[in-house]
């Protein structure tokens, strides 16, 4: 993706754990925009590596411009671009062979993996828990994690995140910007409060009541999920009120081991020592959705 004034090409290489077997959930994934000059593709490219990067999932840009620029400093017009300049042909075909060596290896030795994954699979292991059973939801990222685990997995739909309806993929602050009333009333009942054309808390709840009446009977279970799912299912094992399941922390990158003691459960939260976002955000104080009175809203004429 180019904004400047010459064409090329730009790779986007989104990472996952190497490995040689055929793999229909985890593969590696490449990106390749390619265009006119000025059209978008740089801007694009990063807005997307970013994007991905913030949710986990291990992403570089390899722009073929950038690389051509590197190698020459003598062409500076259109003629480097024609097809019958042979010089010019040899080095760009030079240049995009170098971008695809260093996506390679950055895919399969500089840590294109979800890092969601390594971390937690040392973990797991140092653990030598006997007859683990691993159950994930059917979101990308959480069953990338469970490859990385090198066992067997389950994937469980009602274990998806939260519909957010109109506001999925948004951040809070995009919320609040274009959906100003709802993000007041989210903030003023968390648990009830419904995305429009998505879910509430409430009802998650009601959509994971399967999955906790499946966890009373198991007995070692590792259950990949998200921040919205996890409140749920910690708030069950907790009796923690409705009030307060939507503001528990669970932090990214964490594992909260539950353990059954006499009447309820211990926590333990073991962080994976992966760098990552707060996501958190406290109950807010004295949410205010009124509307401004009438008279507030008129004009007033300026002196004739």
């Amino acid at each position: 993706m180019n904004r400047g004034t010459e064409g090329g090409n730009s790779l986007t290489g989104l990472g996952s754990r190497s490995s040689r077997r055929v793999c229909m959930t985890n593969c590696p994934t490449l990106i390749v925009m390619v265009g006119l000059p000025a059209r978008g593709k740089t801007y694009i490219s990063k807005k997307l590596t970013r994007y991905l990067n913030w949710i986990g999932v291990p992403t570089r840009e390899f722009n073929v411009g950038q690389y051509r620029r590197d190698m020459v400093k003598t062409y500076k017009s259109f003629e480097f671009f024609l097809p019958d300049n042979e010089e010019g042909l040899k080095i760009r075909k030079q240049c995009a062979l170098a971008a695809l060596r260093d996506v390679r290896r950055f895919l399969s030795e500089e840590g294109g993996h979800v890092a969601f994954a390594r971390s937690l699979a040392q973990f797991i292991s140092d653990q030598n828990i006997k007859d683990l059973k691993v159950w994930t939801s059917q979101m990308k990222r959480t069953i990338q994690t469970a490859e990385a685990l090198g066992v067997p997995y389950e994937q469980w739909k009602v274990l998806n995140e939260i519909d957010a309806g109109v506001c999925e993929e948004m951040t809070y602050e995009e919320i609040q910007d274009h959906y100003p009333l709802e993000f007041a009333l989210r903030d003023q009942d968390k648990y009830r409060y419904r995305y429009p054309k998505g879910e509430s808390y409430e009802d998650l709840v009601q959509r994971l009541e399967p999955v906790i009446m499946e966890l009373e009977r198991q007995e070692n279970v590792l259950v990949i999920c998200h921040q919205a799912v996890m409140r749920c299912l910690l708030a069950y094992f907790l009796d923690k009120a409705a009030e307060q399941l939507p503001y528990l922390k669970c932090p990214l990158h964490t594992v909260l081991k539950l353990t059954p003691v006499a009447y309820g459960c211990k926590v333990e939260s073991i962080f994976l020592n992966v760098a990552a976002v707060n996501t958190h955000r406290d109950r807010p104080q004295n949410v205010d959705i009124s509307r401004p009175p009438e008279e507030a809203l008129v004009t007033v004429p300026a002196h004739q």
